[in-house]
Parts: structure tokens; sequence; C-alpha cells
């Protein structure tokens, strides 16, 4: 893992804030997939662009597209992946070195996955409520992000690179 990723280690208490949220996310995977594009899109208007498969989708019909939402359920059970393996660094970092290199072979920049962040960090509070994502829980998220952002870095920018 990287010496950024291991200094940030998560405690406990952040491991179930982070657990806890996500499992009332993942009560709505295909609702939650289409709001976290959306708002994606509507947050980053390009980006929109580089997705091939639904780059010419008007705005107002993202939802239902079915397109959008295999690949925002592909997001959101990754998210998931990694929500699930937060105790096991080795398997974390695999996971995030292969996601890196895959978007990084894209042209994917790592400025996207921290505009990301802000998005799915939106997505959660305004889903949740203040009294679910509290401050603690957005600081677990961030922090958590910031891990991940981490490990995904050297993927994006030397996706060839073993």
């Amino acid at each position: 893992m990287s010496e950024e990723a291991d200094k940030a280690g998560l405690t406990a208490t952040e491991k179930n804030l982070i657990r806890n949220t996500w499992a009332l996310v993942k009560q709505d995977v295909p609702g939650n997939a289409y709001d976290l594009f959306i708002r994606f899109f509507d947050e980053n208007p390009t980006y929109q662009q580089l997705f091939k498969s639904f780059k010419n989708v008007p705005k107002s019909e993202l939802r239902g597209n079915k397109k959008v939402l295999a690949h925002g359920t592909n997001v959101l059970y990754a998210i998931s992946m990694l929500v699930d393996n937060i105790d096991d660094t080795e398997v974390l970092v695999e996971m995030l070195t292969k996601l890196g290199r895959n978007h990084g072979n894209r042209r994917i920049s790592y400025d996207m996955f921290v505009n990301l962040e802000k998005t799915l960090v939106g997505l959660l509070a305004d889903k949740l409520g203040p009294t679910v994502m509290t401050q603690d829980a957005v600081n677990a998220w961030k922090k958590t992000y910031g891990v991940i952002l981490s490990v995904l870095k050297p993927g994006l920018e030397s996706p060839d690179a073993d």
C-alpha cells in the first residue's frame, strides 16, 4: 500500500460509519446508481461525453437508460466491494490498482476521481440526512476516499506499468 494510504488507516469507529452508511445506500442500488451519475453529470457537465455508450443521451433521458443504470450499478458494486474488504488492505490495494489502470487506459484523470468524491459525499449527505451522515461520517468518507485516491493515482497515471 502507498505510504500515504498506510498512514491514513481508518479507526474502528470510522470503518463502522462507512459500513453503516453504505448499508443504507445498498438498499436501493438502481435508484442510487441513477442519482449518482445524474448528479455527477450535473456537477461536471463535460463528463457525460467520456461515456461512449450514453454520451449522446439527452440529460432528461438519463434516468431510465439501461446503459447508465449498468455503469452506475458497477460503480456502486465496486464501492460495495471496497467497503466489504475494508479490513483487508492487500485486497483493497489490488482492487484499486486494477481500477486505476482500467480507468487510466480510458484516459480518466485523477481530477475526475476527485470530483467523484464530491459527488458521492454530497449524495450520501443528501440521501441519508444529517442524523445519519453526521460530520463524523462525512469525515470518515473523506478519509476513506483519500486513501482510495492515493492508491488509484499511480494506476491512473501509468496504466500500463506493472
